[in-house]
């Protein structure tokens, strides 16, 4: 049996870091984090590492589904990753951070479009034609690419979400593994 002011189901990216901002926000608030397996056991712990500043996958995505949104979005998405990256410096996460940039490429004729339009609309990035492209990457797949040095990091993402159960720990999370939540109920 246990009390705390704050329960949070889950122990992936999204429990960790809420129970991490909550902490933050109150160090003195009572935090308690249940996780059914392990710690990033399922997606969070098994993605491809790539955090982006788009959280739209693209302008030209987010111009055609979103487009009252998307100037807000995108906005949104350059501070998400600025925190990212100011909060694995704070607490010195080992998360095999890798700051490249990010590679897009077309590999069907109508996206070679929508690069362009990306391009146009962040002249910081680089356009790549086929050739320059293979000049990367040797594939006869891609049709062209579109490089940006800032718009995203890899991190190794089971290691980012071990680094967050460590620091919420620091912090004075409890945190709970194996211990599936099977009924919430008010008190």
């Amino acid at each position: 049996s246990a009390s705390c002011d704050l329960l949070v189901i889950g122990g992936g990216y999204t429990g960790l870091w809420t129970a991490l901002q909550a902490k933050e926000r109150d160090p003195q608030r009572s935090v308690i984090l249940l996780e059914a397996e392990r710690i990033g056991w399922a997606a969070s712990g098994r993605n491809g590492g790539f955090c982006e500043a788009s959280l739209v996958h693209g302008e030209s995505n987010g111009e055609q589904h979103l487009p009252r949104e998307n100037a807000r979005l995108t906005e949104l998405g350059e501070e998400n990753l600025l925190e990212l990256l100011e909060t694995i410096s704070r607490y010195n996460m080992d998360v095999e951070l890798i700051k490249d940039g990010i590679l897009t490429v077309a590999t069907e004729d109508h996206q070679v479009p929508w690069l362009r339009e990306e391009h146009a609309a962040h002249p910081d990035t680089l356009y790549l034609g086929p050739d320059q492209v293979r000049g990367w990457i040797n594939s006869p797949d891609f049709k062209a690419g579109l490089y940006s040095e800032t718009d995203g990091v890899l991190v190794h993402p089971a290691k980012l979400a071990w680094e967050l159960a460590r620091v919420c720990d620091e912090m004075g999370v409890q945190i709970h593994e194996h211990t599936r939540a099977e009924a919430l109920a008010p008190v």
